[in-house]
């Protein structure tokens, strides 16, 4: 996860045009988690995505940022936590 924050971060600075957003979906069922205790369905973890896609909230939109299911700022993409440049 910290390789795409990071290319998060880079994408939406290196193309100030666009909105560029990162998100988990968080632990969803899939062929590939069987077995283990994922509980979130394909669709569920799709939600993240078009919510992001879809938002008019002019602070989840802006670029660089990544996002859990609920919408939340992740930690270690707190801007408090950022590289100073």
């Amino acid at each position: 996860k910290l390789c795409l924050t990071t290319y998060t971060r880079t994408a939406a600075l290196e193309y100030p045009d666009l909105v560029v957003l990162g998100c988990t979906p968080g632990f969803i069922k899939t062929g590939m988690t069987e077995g283990s205790s994922a509980t979130g369905t394909p669709e569920e973890g799709a939600e993240v995505i078009a919510k992001l896609v879809l938002t008019d909230d002019p602070a989840v939109a802006a670029s660089g940022k990544f996002y859990n299911a609920q919408l939340e700022q992740l930690a270690w993409d707190d801007e408090r936590y950022a590289p100073k440049t």
